[in-house]
């Protein structure tokens, strides 16, 4: 007998051993993944002969690492005496066929309560950015390099919330969340990629804060218009294009099951680890693009406010006091988007971190910053409490003059 016909005919022993160990109602677990599950009785030499024989149409992988879901079948049966680790599971990819749609698991308790939250956290996103926009494009005394940058980082925080928070709720509302591939892929792109564009926003507004403070008689021959717009294009640019290789890649890469997404999202770390070939190329690009676009910009902005440090250190009280005043918005909104976004890092490295901590983190990353950002701009900044009022009376006069031109009846 050949080597694939004995590794054939071991695959159906084992097969048939591993049957004998489970219950009928954890077949019917794995059964929509097309999953065939043998006793790991035997060496592992016989697994990697396995492996390297039938490349093409097999993968394993070790149930306690993959199948979470499997582990609980186990165990809601009183199987607590059979370990997850005495398996190996041997997706059938031929069988199987090609993932054509995700489930997203996401967040399972409190789903009402949950709808509720996030729904009133969008809306707060939605006025308060909206109400930035407005302000800056209407009022004339807002027409400065500053405004134009916050103008900019509202509507990319309005992107990155809608990116995610529509398609969470609809999820809550739902037994199961499902999303087709191609919507996932997209789902990706633009959260990944909202995600660097506000980072690369973040640097360019502290390269305004460090010419308005460092250079502050050449401030208007420096930030002209049409240097505020090169900046601009460059960082949506950045923000849009950094994150291609990583989504070609991931495009390019096989899924064959399971299609089950641990996340609230399709984020990409969560996506990528359920594909079929190898993901090292994946990874690598990946942990190259977040080192880009972290360290790079955080190193940008690190470098405009120890030059903005130097400056205002020689300067009076007077003018330190306005010069924290004009940069403590910024500061305190690029100290949470960091913190934020290492934290997720941190907890995709971090094997302890469970699934769940992983969602939680990520979705408070996601709906943090967009949230807070417009709090923060409208507390801390004078001009725009102002810009506001004016607008409010606005729209409090025009009614009242109205009714002044309404002539009489009587």
């Amino acid at each position: 007998m050949d080597l694939v016909g004995r590794t054939e005919e071991l695959f159906q022993k084992r097969q048939l051993a591993a049957r004998d160990l489970l219950a009928p109602e954890e077949h019917l677990f794995f059964k929509e993944a097309d999953a065939s599950f043998m006793s790991d009785e035997e060496s592992d030499e016989e697994d990697k002969l396995k492996i390297n024989v039938l490349p093409p149409r097999w993968r394993c992988a070790r149930l306690s690492r993959l199948t979470l879901r499997g582990q609980q079948a186990l165990e809601s049966n009183g199987r607590r005496d059979v370990k997850p680790g005495a398996y190996c599971i041997f997706w059938n990819m031929n069988a199987s066929g090609p993932v054509t749609f995700f489930i997203i698991e996401g967040l399972q308790a409190n789903k009402m309560l949950m709808f509720g939250v996030f729904f009133t956290i969008y809306i707060v996103v939605l006025c308060g950015n909206s109400m930035i926009i407005y302000l800056v494009r209407t009022d004339p005394k807002l027409k400065t390099p500053m405004y134009f940058f916050l103008h900019n980082l509202s509507f990319s925080d309005m992107v990155y919330a809608t990116v995610i928070i529509p398609n969470l709720l609809s999820g809550l509302l739902k037994e199961e969340h499902t999303i087709s591939k191609t919507g996932c892929m997209l789902q990706m792109y633009f959260f990944l990629s909202s995600a660097s564009n506000g980072c690369s926003i973040l640097t360019t507004m502290a390269f305004d804060r460090y010419v308005a403070i460092c250079h502050p008689l050449r401030y208007t021959t420096i930030m002209t218009k049409r240097l505020c717009i090169l900046l601009m294009a460059a960082a949506w640019g950045f923000g849009y294009t950094i994150v291609l290789p990583a989504l070609s890649l991931a495009v390019q890469l096989n899924f064959c099951g399971p299609n089950r997404v641990k996340h609230v999202l399709c984020d990409h770390s969560s996506v990528v680890r359920l594909a079929c070939n190898s993901t090292i190329v994946n990874n690598i690009v990946s942990l190259f693009m977040a080192m880009v676009v972290l360290l790079g910009t955080f190193s940008l902005i690190l470098a405009s406010y120890i030059e903005i440090g130097k400056a205002v250190y020689r300067m009076g009280r007077a003018e330190r006091l306005k010069a924290f005043t004009t940069c403590a918005s910024h500061l305190i909104v690029v100290c949470i988007s960091y913190v934020s976004a290492t934290c997720v890092y941190v907890s995709y490295r971090v094997a302890t971190f469970s699934p769940d901590a992983r969602m939680i983190v990520a979705v408070v990353y996601a709906i943090l910053t967009p949230a807070l950002n417009p709090i923060i701009y409208s507390l801390r900044n004078k001009e725009l409490k102002e810009a506001l009022k004016r607008a409010l009376s606005k729209c409090v006069s025009i009614p009242s003059a109205h009714r002044k031109t309404i002539p009489s009846l009587s």
